[in-house]
This record gives structure tokens, C-alpha cells and sequence, in this order.
């Protein structure tokens, strides 16, 4: 009887441990259940929040194309404008009206645009805004077209390399190649004085040249040919140069910048070559002498050209100045000289030189003080400028000095020929 009770409590005991693992398992069948939905709940937000941002993408892609599509399509308005402004200049008013407000509908859109990209995503909106801004500078560029037409413009209306002190009227400004060259013949600027004074000289020296060397030889060698050609050849290029300068300049600054530095140039050419006649004429039975002056001047010449076309001293211009005034006025020192060697032969060319000074000193007062037009400023503008004046005297100068030389020239050429120092070189060259 007890060994049946302990048989019954035994299979009891062993009933209930199976119940409690079959418990066990459900609970933990349970849980894992509930995990794996966790999971698949988990995936469907990140599925649902990919498909979202990515939406939100397509939107902002969307407006982008749109905002590029609008862009195009007021550009090709603006250009289509800017061509009917320049075919027909009678009704350019009406057309930057045209412009302006194309402009304005085109900023409207873009504003609005910009807004709307706002709410989707900042960092989408900072690109569009700098590309928008981009394309709106390059287009506003592309309008300023260079002028065709004659207009003249006053003095608070010109660009700053343009201005000239106390002249107020008469400025050209972005005048095409062909107008420029046109306004030559056409008054009323006030380059027109400029222009022409060494317009002048320019056919004169070209006179001077056939006079010189095919009409009348003055019974000149190979040596006398070669001295006077450097010395009119120098003067035709400045004048040349110079014309160039006054009648292109106003097409653009980088146009202006580069026909002044041709400008400069013929001035230092002008300047170093007027030495070799009288040099040559008084010297060439002194060898030495001559050379050391000559080379002088070549070596103040080309630091003359360092402090016009190296960049990094094109501001010393008080020093450019000094230098161009030091090379013009070292024609002194040989001119004295010459009569240590000469005595009172040389008298009468030392007077010469010294009128030729005198004269490029007065060109070169009128130049410094602005005179007349600091006077009465506006009232010269189209007249005579200091500028002209100068033109004048720089022209009347070289013409002396060419005089001067070749009447140097009558005396000296008898006297110790056969030690020229040019003649053997040539001919052993030939």
C-alpha cells in the first residue's frame, strides 16, 4: 500500500515537471513571436521613412529641373532682347523696360522657388540661391555691349582712367573699334585736338623721310643715311603711337591700357634716338666719349621701360617721371661738352640746343599745370587742352632738332671722316 502511494507520487512529480517545461516552451515561443513582429514593425517605419526622404528628394529634384527650365528660358529672352536693342537703337528705352521687368518676374520666381525649397530642405536651397545668383551676374554682363553709335558723355559720367582733370565735356566711353576710328573725323570730342596734332607729324615725317633720302641726298653715305633714319623712323613711330592711344583708348580699360604702354614706348624711343645725330656729328673722332654717352642713354632708356612694363612698379610714377625728365635733360651735359672739343665752332649748334630745351621745357610747363582749361574749366574742352599744347611742342622739337642736326651735319662731315666709327662697321658689314 505505501509502495503504491510512492509509486503514484512519483509519477506525480514527473507529470508536473512536464507541464511546467510544455509552459516554458509556450512562454518562450511567446516571445519570440512577439520579437520577430517588433522586427517586421521596425522595418515597415524604416521602409516607410526611405519612401518618404526619398519623395521628399524627388520633390526638391523636381523643383530644381523647374527652376532650371525657367532659368533657361529667361535668358534666351534677355539675349533675344539685347539683339532687337543693338538692330534698332530708336527703340532701346522700350527694350531695357523690357529687360528690367523680365528681370523682376525672373527674381519673383526664383524668391518663390527658394521659399518652397525652404521647407523641404535648407541645404538644397543655399545651392540654388548661389547658382541663381551666378547666372543672374553672368547675364547683366553679357547686356553692356560696346557702343555703335556716336554719344558723348560729361566728366561724373566717365570711368576713372578716362577722366581728365578739369575737363568736363566731350568723353568717349566703350566706343567700338570702328566708331573710334570713325570719331577721327567727327569734332566734338575731346581727343579730337589730340588726335590730330600728331596726326600732322605723322604725315610730315613720312614727307621728311622721302625728302631726306630719294629728293634731296645732301650727299649722305651709307653712315648718314643709317643715323638720320634711326632718328625719323623714332619720331614716326611715337607720333604713330600716339594717335593709336588717343583714338582706341576709349574702346575698354584693357584696350587703354595697352595702347598707353605703346604710347610710352614711342616716347622712349623719341627720347633716346634724338641723341645719336648730334652725338655722332660731334663726336666721331672721339670714339670713347661718343660710346660712353650713347650707352648712358640706352641704360636710362631701358630702366625707363623696367618702370613702364613691369608690373610691380606701375604705381612708382613719381619715379617713372623723375626718369623720363632725368633722360631729357641729360642732353645737356654732351651738348656743353661739345664745346671743349670744338671751341667756338660749336657755339651756334650749343644755341640751337639750348632753344630746342627751352621749347620742350615750355610744352612741358603746360602739361604739368593743366593750363587753360584750370582756368575756365569746361570752356576748352573742345578747343585746345594742355594735352594738345604739348602735342604741339613735342612735334615742333624733334623738327628743330632734325634741322639742328643736319646743319651739324653740313659742317662736320669734311672733318675726320676717315675716323668715323659707324662708316667701317657698315662697309665691312656690306
Amino acid at each position: 500500500m505505501l509502495s503504491q502511494d510512492l509509486l503514484d507520487s512519483g509519477n506525480l512529480s514527473k507529470s508536473f515537471s512536464n507541464y511546467i517545461h510544455i509552459i516554458k516552451q509556450r512562454v518562450f515561443a511567446q516571445r519570440n513571436q512577439q520579437h520577430k513582429n517588433n522586427n517586421n514593425n521596425n522595418n515597415k517605419n524604416q521602409i516607410k521613412s526611405h519612401s518618404e526622404k526619398f519623395t521628399t528628394c524627388s520633390k526638391i529634384t523636381s523643383l530644381d529641373s523647374k527652376d532650371f527650365n525657367i532659368r533657361q528660358q529667361h535668358q534666351k529672352q534677355e539675349v533675344t532682347l539685347l539683339t532687337q536693342t543693338q538692330n534698332n537703337n530708336t527703340k532701346n528705352n522700350n527694350n531695357v523696360n523690357k529687360i528690367n521687368n523680365v528681370k523682376n518676374n525672373y527674381h519673383h520666381n526664383c524668391n518663390s522657388n527658394k521659399s518652397s525649397k525652404n521647407n523641404n530642405n535648407n541645404t538644397m536651397t543655399t545651392t540654388t540661391t548661389t547658382t541663381i545668383k551666378t547666372t543672374t551676374t553672368t547675364t547683366t554682363t553679357n547686356i553692356i555691349a560696346k557702343k555703335d553709335k556716336f554719344h558723348l558723355v560729361k566728366y561724373d559720367e566717365t570711368p576713372e582712367h578716362l577722366k581728365r582733370e578739369y575737363i568736363l565735356h566731350g568723353y568717349r566711353v566703350d566706343f567700338s573699334y570702328w566708331l573710334a576710328l570713325k570719331s577721327m573725323f567727327i569734332p566734338g570730342h575731346n581727343d579730337f585736338s589730340n588726335i590730330h596734332t600728331h596726326l600732322i607729324a605723322v604725315f610730315y615725317f613720312l614727307y621728311l623721310m622721302y625728302e631726306t633720302f630719294i629728293v634731296n641726298k645732301h650727299g649722305m653715305d651709307t653712315a648718314d643715311y643709317v643715323v638720320f633714319a634711326v632718328f625719323l623712323l623714332a619720331g614716326l613711330s611715337t607720333y604713330v603711337c600716339s594717335t593709336l592711344y588717343h583714338t582706341f583708348g576709349c574702346h575698354s580699360y584693357e584696350s587703354y591700357q595697352r595702347f598707353l604702354l605703346c604710347d610710352y614706348m614711342g616716347i622712349i624711343m623719341l627720347i633716346g634716338s634724338s641723341f645719336i645725330p648730334g652725338l655722332y656729328y660731334s663726336y666721331k673722332s672721339h670714339h670713347h666719349i661718343m660710346l660712353t654717352y650713347m650707352t648712358t642713354i640706352v641704360s636710362l632708356c631701358v630702366l625707363l621701360s623696367i618702370f613702364i612694363f613691369v608690373p610691380k612698379y606701375n604705381d612708382f610714377d613719381t619715379t617713372r617721371n623723375i626718369i623720363f625728365s632725368a633722360t631729357a635733360a641729360f642732353g645737356i651735359i654732351p651738348t656743353l661738352h661739345t664745346y671743349f672739343i670744338h671751341g667756338d665752332k660749336a657755339w651756334d649748334f650749343i644755341t640751337r640746343m639750348i632753344c630746342m630745351f627751352l621749347m620742350f621745357a615750355i610744352g612741358l610747363f603746360f602739361f604739368i599745370t593743366k593750363l587753360p582749361e584750370r582756368l575756365k574749366p569746361g570752356f576748352f574742352d573742345n578747343i585746345i587742352t594742355s594735352h594738345s599744347i604739348w602735342h604741339i611742342f613735342t612735334f615742333i622739337t624733334p623738327l628743330f632738332h632734325f634741322e639742328t642736326c643736319l646743319e651739324m651735319f653740313r659742317v662736320f662731315r669734311d672733318s675726320d671722316l676717315s675716323e668715323s666709327l659707324l662708316i667701317p662697321l657698315i662697309n665691312q658689314n656690306i
